[in-house]
């Protein structure tokens, strides 16, 4: 498993984590009118959105040991490039995202149900199971939201027929794969272990991305 990591990817992520934290508190944000999100109506400090850009490519350049472009950018721009899973732009929106994500988190309507984000539209990063009842739960690539999502559904083309899982060991981490539409998401079974950070533990089981790959199932990802 250490194998498809690096302790550079780690530090990377961690670093950027502590940017994220730091960011989030100084953001001032409208309050949207309606969810989810309608991207382009975002606004943010120009001074502070180019601050925040700046300082994430120098923590990236550090670990990736890249030289990289520090310049003005504009919330269009990010977004379009974060639509191309441009890694820059994607880690620039999070604090934005997450923050609005954090304000309307108890609007979601109980019965959402759907397999992108009732806040910001985006699908999934990774799903778990639930210690205590066994619901299976998502949380969004982009601002972090949590929603419950039916288990025996494919999130992505609806079947219900030819859903299976697999998993290497009974550590607690499993993929489940549709083979209707090809499609995998990553999921933590938390009756079997603890896990807070979601979103490292994605980068933390890349080998499980690699093996679903390989049997030719694609994960969606997206910034509406």
């Amino acid at each position: 498993m250490k194998d498809y990591i690096s302790e550079d990817e780690i530090g990377c992520f961690k670093e950027l984590n502590i940017l994220k934290i730091k960011y989030k508190e100084r953001l001032s944000l409208p309050i949207p009118d309606s969810l989810p999100i309608d991207f382009e109506k975002i606004e943010v400090d120009k001074g502070l959105l180019n601050e925040m850009f700046n300082e994430i490519v120098l923590c990236i350049e550090k670990y990736s040991k890249k030289a990289m472009e520090k310049r003005v950018v504009g919330m269009r721009e990010l977004i379009e490039n974060a639509k191309n899973g441009d890694f820059i732009s994607i880690n620039v929106l999070k604090p934005i995202f997450e923050k609005i994500g954090e304000n309307f988190k108890d609007k979601i309507p109980s019965n959402w149900n759907k397999p992108y984000c009732p806040i910001c539209g985006c699908f999934p990063l990774m799903a778990y199971l639930r210690r205590d009842d066994g619901k299976k739960v998502f949380e969004c690539m982009l601002c972090k939201t949590q929603w419950e999502f039916l288990r025996i559904k494919c999130p992505y083309c609806g079947s219900e027929e030819k859903l299976r899982f697999f998993e290497i060991d009974e550590e607690g981490f499993r993929v489940d794969v549709c083979d209707k539409c090809m499609s995998y998401i990553k999921t933590i079974d938390k009756r079997k272990m603890d896990i807070q950070d979601i979103e490292l533990e994605d980068i933390k089981t890349r080998y499980l991305d690699i093996l679903a790959i390989k049997e030719g199932y694609k994960q969606l990802q997206n910034v509406e």
